[in-house]
């Protein structure tokens, strides 16, 4: 670095030093007033009148909507930055001055935030007058309150209203098993009573098949004696008992039919008993089935009742979690903030001011020099 480019750094640390002589010179002039006017303002924080910090801290109605993954998220009946809006604009201090015989231009100023983080909301009033912004946080209360809860209602009775439905459904589906159960007994009752039936025919038909096998036997029996008869010599008593012969043959013979048609009537009357039986354990099976649908459906609508009371008792009213209660000390004034501001603003003032008058004298000594002496260089 050339000599020439430090002489303008020497300047500046000449002028700088210029400066702190000053500022030494003129310390008095300075400090004495800063210190004044810091303890000035202790004591005229002193005799201000003391203002409180009043907060309440509300929780909005909140209640629980099940997600598509079936797990439960709460949600607030509304926004708490929406609720913190509404009082920072003031829209029930109309209402409140009129509940509380206010002057609504006397209301306080009331600030309202969302906490972060949370879905709660703060009010706070700064005021000397402790019972009436007290009133007016909980007066604010009892509207937003009043508001929000309508809607929690609303909510409450959905659910109760559907918890109902299901509860009635629930009962109209125990009436219908129970119908269906006496059905089944019914039915069942009604298949002994067929299958009681079809063996009384089966022994009947037993019986039957027992009689046209002895029939048949007899007509068997009377055909040889009647060939034995033909085969030998007769006269007119063998002939008698020749018709006679053929006569029972005859008989025995019609007797045969009427027992063939009579297995035919009782076969028939089975497979009818049958198709009865049959027809009437199908329709147990189906009522039984349908039982079962309607147990299902029981446990479904039970399980859904669950989830409406588990959400029924998430629902939560809005809550004053903080009473309205003011601050353990008086927020303003503050002594120790007010010195520190008149200190610091007179320090700056009287600093300004030292320098002033240093370079007014200066200029007056360089302007009007005395007899003899040279005029001074202006500089600090």
């Amino acid at each position: 670095m050339s000599e020439h480019d430090r002489v303008p750094e020497q300047e500046q640390d000449f002028e700088l030093m210029a400066y702190l002589d000053i500022l030494l010179k003129r310390k008095w002039l300075i400090l004495l007033p800063t210190v004044g006017c810091a303890l000035a303002a202790v004591v005229i924080s002193l005799f201000l009148p003391k203002i409180w910090e009043i907060t309440a801290i509300l929780q909005p109605g909140r209640f629980s909507v099940q997600t598509g993954t079936g797990q439960f998220e709460e949600v607030v009946v509304t926004d708490p930055k929406q609720i913190a809006g509404q009082i920072n604009q003031e829209a029930y201090n109309t209402i409140v001055a009129a509940e509380l015989n206010l002057d609504v231009r006397n209301i306080p100023k009331i600030r309202a935030e969302n906490l972060r983080d949370t879905k709660l909301v703060k009010m706070s009033i700064r005021d000397k007058d402790v019972p009436t912004s007290r009133a007016v946080l909980a007066e604010i209360f009892t509207l937003i309150k009043a508001d929000l809860d309508k809607k929690v209602d609303v909510e409450i009775k959905s659910l109760e209203s559907e918890i109902l439905s299901n509860e009635n459904k629930i009962k109209e589906k125990n009436l219908d098993i129970q119908a269906k159960g006496y059905e089944i007994d019914s039915l069942k009752e009604e298949v002994n009573i067929l299958k009681n039936k079809l063996a009384i025919s089966e022994a009947r038909d037993k019986s039957l098949i027992g009689e046209q096998s002895a029939v048949k036997k007899r007509i068997e029996a009377l055909d040889e004696q009647n060939k034995k008869v033909l085969a030998e010599k007769r006269d007119s008593a063998e002939a008698m008992g020749l018709l006679l012969y053929s006569n029972e043959i005859q008989q025995s013979l019609r007797y045969l039919g009427t027992l063939e048609r009579n297995l035919s009537d009782e076969r028939v009357n089975q497979e009818d008993i049958k198709n009865s039986v049959s027809k009437r354990i199908s329709k147990i099976k189906r009522t039984g089935i349908l039982i079962e649908i309607n147990k299902a459906r029981i446990e479904e609508l039970k399980n859904k009742n669950s989830l409406l009371n588990q959400k029924r008792g998430r629902i939560d009213y809005t809550l004053l979690l903080k009473e309205p209660q003011a601050s353990a000390n008086p927020v303003a004034p503050s002594k120790v903030k007010n010195a520190f501001l008149a200190g610091m603003a007179s320090l700056f003032v009287f600093t300004f001011l030292a320098l002033i008058i240093e370079f007014y004298g200066r200029y007056k000594k360089r302007e009007d020099p005395a007899p003899g002496r040279a005029i001074p260089r202006f500089s600090p």
